[in-house]
């Protein structure tokens, strides 16, 4: 199986990588809007399938990125979370889908940290907190229904430093004044929330459900879903992963 087994990343122009300091990646899928979130080692996987790997040649190439130990089924287990959600293709032999179950449970019996790839789509984005670095997903707390809430944010953003002119905030149920209404948006970058890494400038009230604003993001920013919570008065209405943040080489600043 070794030699004949070969694996290789799927090679597209939709796809924007971008290599999180923590050491895991992100992938954006521009076609279908999917954020695909991969840990260290599902990391150093898909960067050594960038050409054509046998296994024996991933197992060595993921033990010069992670400067650590690698098993056969540690490769082996990064190759099925890839190939599930799309990012490499597999040819030759391969080993009974039975094994995968067991691979896993013999890495985490040994301690050993498991391949983990994580997919947002556009409509699981408003659902869910975001990414952190470890490739885990933070569940926050929905609007009430029939509640004022933030549909949807005009975009996207990257993490340039520069500025996004003339986003649009759709809202729901709200009751947007120009003059009132403030704009926050928060980040949740390896668990911890930040409200100053994108800021929202040059606030102006379309109608009560409508507000147009300038974005900017800093360059740290972690990319992924943000929130964004406009405050008019008494009413806060929030939009949970409504406003998508790029890496730099994923879109160009208006």
């Amino acid at each position: 199986m070794h030699d004949e087994f070969q694996v290789k990343r799927l090679a597209s122009d939709r796809l924007v990588v971008e290599k999180l300091p923590d050491g895991s990646t992100a992938v954006f899928e521009t076609a279908s809007t999917t954020v695909f979130s991969l840990n260290a080692e599902a990391a150093a996987a898909f960067e050594a399938c960038a050409e054509t790997r046998s296994l024996r040649e991933l197992v060595r190439a993921m033990q010069a990125n992670l400067h650590t130990p690698v098993s056969e089924d540690m490769a082996l287990a990064a190759v099925s979370e890839l190939e599930e959600s799309g990012l490499v293709t597999c040819t030759g032999p391969r080993r009974p889908e039975s094994e995968r179950a067991s691979r896993r449970a013999l890495l985490k019996a040994a301690g050993a940290a498991i391949p983990l790839v994580l997919a947002l789509t556009a409509a699981e984005q408003r659902l869910y907190a975001g990414l952190t670095g470890s490739g885990q997903l933070l569940a926050r707390k929905k609007p009430a229904p029939g509640g004022p809430a933030i549909a949807s944010v005009t975009g996207p953003v990257c993490t340039t430093g520069a500025q996004f002119l003339a986003q649009t905030i759709n809202g729901q149920n709200t009751h947007f004044v120009n003059g009132v209404s403030r704009v926050t948006i928060t980040t949740r970058g390896r668990g911890r929330a930040s409200t100053t890494q994108v800021v929202a400038s040059g606030i102006e009230v379309i109608s009560p459900t409508q507000i147009v604003v300038n974005i900017t993001s800093s360059t740290d920013a972690p990319i992924g879903p943000a929130d964004v919570t406009v405050v008019t008065g008494g009413e806060t209405a929030t939009g949970l992963g409504v406003l998508s943040l790029l890496p730099a080489s994923g879109c160009r600043a208006q």
